[in-house]
């Protein structure tokens, strides 16, 4: 699926597949001055929704967090600490969100953040609202499925997710990073291997 968004000086284009959403941001020149970056916020629109979370993010300003690496979560100091997009924008025009579910409706806020690192703000009349539909996955009886693997761009989410831990067994596909990283391959597979025996 394919959407726009956007009625003001700042634009989205995305694009869903099955477990990713890109989206590509623009506005005019004028309007990137004092820009650092942009906060993203989704949630599911329609049942199941838990209201609006704005989503990680994977850089800091150096001058708010020093050492990102060594920073903590203050609730539990074993876990590292999290870092969201409201005060760590997305320094980039270009950004996939690649923890979307498979035929899951989902509405976006993105929002153009502006001032000094560690007191943002932005203007809500800037803000670029739009609802995407993630891709059904491949059913069993149908003739073709496409699968794509993760792929080098998820390995932060990876990471995040597992602590870079590889599967205990890559060929149990219950192991819940075997799930992750196959995204249906291995489950189809073994469906199309037990069709041929």
């Amino acid at each position: 699926m394919r959407v726009s968004g956007g009625d003001g000086d700042f634009k989205a284009k995305a694009i869903a597949g099955t477990h990713t959403v890109l989206i590509a941001l623009d506005c005019p020149e004028a309007r990137r001055k004092g820009l650092k970056g942009f906060a993203f916020q989704r949630e599911i629109a329609g049942p199941g929704s838990t209201g609006p979370k704005f989503l990680r993010s994977q850089k800091v300003f150096k001058s708010v967090v020093p050492d990102p690496k060594n920073a903590h979560d203050p609730a539990d100091p074993t876990k590292p600490a999290a870092f969201y997009t409201d005060r760590f924008p997305v320094q980039s025009f270009l950004w996939g969100d690649y923890a979307a579910s498979p035929g899951t409706n989902y509405r976006f806020v993105v929002q153009p953040m502006y001032g000094t690192p560690g007191a943002l703000t932005t203007d809500p009349k800037d803000a670029i609202n739009f609802e995407i539909t993630t891709e059904q996955e491949w059913s069993d009886g149908e003739t073709h499925g496409v699968w794509f693997n993760r792929g080098a761009i998820a390995s932060q989410k990876f990471a995040e997710e597992f602590g870079n831990q590889p599967p205990q067994n890559i060929n149990d596909p219950n192991d819940k990073t075997v799930k992750w990283l196959s995204r249906g391959l291995h489950e189809a597979g073994r469906c199309l291997a037990g069709r041929r025996l």
